[in-house]
């Protein structure tokens, strides 16, 4: 039989099963970065059936960074967005706003919506919508 590696066998084997890790190892990697670069995977209460049709989550996501984005923003100001977001009538439209947003933002590297929120420092301590926020993401599992 014709043998290519000759005594060197054994370290050809080597190299190609070392060269197929490698590539299993980037591989996985390279999807671990996909999915940490758009936040934390969701799921839609109701299988993305509560979500209009037409209806975009983006405008919302993009005013809620637009308020907390910027540096002198009023408290009442990002109360009255925090609200448009509380205010969504289904489980479906507040994690299509939620992963709108993670989507657009998440890489920035300030983590998920519900960080940015609670990293809020001036909000209107009159209201509780912050903390009406976090019972909802907690009753939606969003992180």
């Amino acid at each position: 039989m014709f043998d290519i590696f000759g005594k060197y066998k054994n370290v050809a084997i080597g190299i190609i099963i070392a060269l197929v890790i490698i590539l299993v190892i980037y591989f996985w990697g390279k999807r671990a970065g996909k999915l940490k670069a758009n936040g934390p995977e969701v799921h839609y209460p109701n299988g993305g059936n509560g979500i209009p049709a037409g209806w975009d989550p983006k405008p919302l996501a993009k005013e809620l960074h637009q308020v907390m984005d910027g540096l002198f923003t009023l408290s009442g100001t990002k109360d009255a967005v925090f609200s448009k977001l509380l205010a969504l009538p289904t489980g479906d439209m507040f994690t299509a706003v939620y992963s709108a947003f993670n989507q657009l933002y998440f890489a920035d590297g300030d983590g998920t919506l519900r960080e940015w929120i609670n990293s809020e420092k001036y909000t209107d301590f009159t209201s509780n919508t912050v903390e009406d926020l976090n019972n909802r993401f907690d009753q939606l599992n969003l992180s």
